[in-house]
């Protein structure tokens, strides 16, 4: 297990601490020593996964509404109302899914779960065309159960779907053209080779966040999909943030963005076999800007 020697708490009300740049090399070797108080790693991770548990207070009115319990695929994965992206011109408002602000940018992803039902693959699509989405990175097979019915459903609601898929070594390509009440075209980047949470593909990921620039000319918001849209999502969102912060500043606060991720959606990194990967996605992100 790494440790964390630079990592330091958001600046609380009381105490106000100056950061220290970081570079990638040392923070590779940071992350990879003892922490400054002489505790092993395991034990220095643990506290701050106990102090990040303690941030703040949610509110959920719109998720516990009763007419939208089952346009959730779990009533144990909460949706925070200050976030949660609204549908418009629509029977109703309500998709499990969380705007969420990027390195600089406010708005850059929207972090959803997939769809669970009909209904919900619908609103999916509305989704997209109300916010022009052109790529979706979906952190599954294309053909996983929780996935099928996005990546394969033709008709839904008043929406005609068409799907071509492409596979690549990495991930697959799905061209997708919906039609009927309105027109658009994205793509659906869909990781092939993370079967398991605890083990990401993380040699993957800058390739497939290369790609989601690449199919995403005018630069808006794209989507971040798992089944949950928690674990798989908040660790890619990690990562882009992290690279994006590393080539503008060449530095990077792993503690502060997991923080304003959980601001956004409520469970990111709330799991302890999570929190554990968040070094090793730093790691990742570091050795992009080491110099052969």
């Amino acid at each position: 297990m790494m440790a964390v020697k630079d990592v330091k708490p958001r600046k609380s009300e009381s105490k106000t601490r100056k950061r220290a740049k970081t570079n990638p090399r040392k923070m590779i070797k940071d992350l990879k020593e003892n922490d400054p108080n002489k505790q092993s790693s395991a034990a220095g991770i643990q506290n701050l996964f106990q102090d990040h548990l303690k941030f703040f207070c949610p509110v959920f009115f719109a998720f516990t509404k009763p007419e939208n319990q089952e346009r959730h695929r779990s009533q144990e994965v909460f949706l925070l109302d200050s976030s949660r992206v609204q549908l418009r011109e629509w029977p109703h408002d309500y998709i499990h899914a969380s705007w969420v602000d990027g390195f600089e940018k406010k708005r850059q992803y929207i972090a959803s779960a997939t769809p669970h039902n009909a209904s919900m693959v619908a609103a999916f699509w509305r989704m997209c065309v109300q916010e022009k989405i052109e790529v979706i990175a979906l952190l599954m097979k294309p053909d996983d159960e929780d996935a099928t019915l996005l990546t394969t459903t033709t008709k839904a609601g008043d929406y005609n779907v068409e799907i071509e898929t492409k596979a690549e070594k990495s991930f697959d390509v799905l061209s997708v053209s919906i039609s009927g009440k309105a027109k658009h075209s994205l793509k659906i980047l869909a990781l092939n080779g993370w079967t398991v949470d605890e083990k990401p593909p993380l040699d993957v990921f800058e390739k497939l966040r290369e790609a989601i620039v690449e199919n995403n000319p005018s630069e808006g918001p794209f989507i971040i999909s798992c089944k949950h849209g928690i674990f798989r999502t908040g660790l890619f969102l990690l990562y882009d943030i992290e690279y994006k912060e590393l080539a503008k500043k060449n530095t990077i606060r792993i503690y502060d963005v997991i923080q304003d991720l959980r601001l956004q959606r409520v469970q990111f990194f709330e799991s302890r076999k999570c929190f554990d990967l968040i070094y090793d996605v730093s790691v990742e992100a570091c050795k992009k800007f080491i110099d052969a």
